[in-house]
């Protein structure tokens, strides 16, 4: 294992326990390979963090302007709010992703859906289709 991985263990009592701390990596951080991972809202929220103004712009600006506040940013600073950003913004609801057939799990962890499209799938699943029913949908 890498010096600067972390090792964590799943416990007999189902805990994770730091088996080994991961080490914080001090490489230069790629600004366009970063914002091009993440969602308009992550990135806008994470560039109105570091520059501390609300970015009110049309949509067709916001990618630029909050690449050049990346750009004019160190890796240390980048990389602390590129965490923060993503736990605020990627945090996965476990007790829906569990009520999901195996097929739509990694599809529940990878978008954002509201918990009101939440419910609405969750009772569409439960729900009995009769293969005579006629089908029909809400868009």
């Amino acid at each position: 294992v890498p010096e600067a991985v972390g090792i964590i263990e799943l416990t007999d009592k189902n805990k994770l326990e730091e088996i080994k701390p991961a080490l914080t990596i001090n490489s230069e951080i790629n600004p366009k390979l970063m914002i091009g991972s993440m969602r308009i809202a992550e990135y806008k929220f994470m560039a109105e963090e570091i520059s501390g103004d609300k970015i009110n712009l049309p949509n067709m600006d916001v990618y630029s302007f909050c690449l050049e506040i990346f750009e004019n940013t160190d890796s240390y600073t980048l990389r602390k709010h590129f965490r923060n950003s993503l736990k605020k913004h990627r945090a996965n609801d476990i007790s829906f992703i569990n009520t999901l057939p195996r097929s739509l799990k990694s599809s529940a962890i990878s978008y954002s859906i509201t918990q009101t499209r939440q419910r609405s799938l969750t009772k569409i699943l439960s729900s009995y289709i009769e293969k005579d029913d006629i089908c029909t949908s809400l868009y």
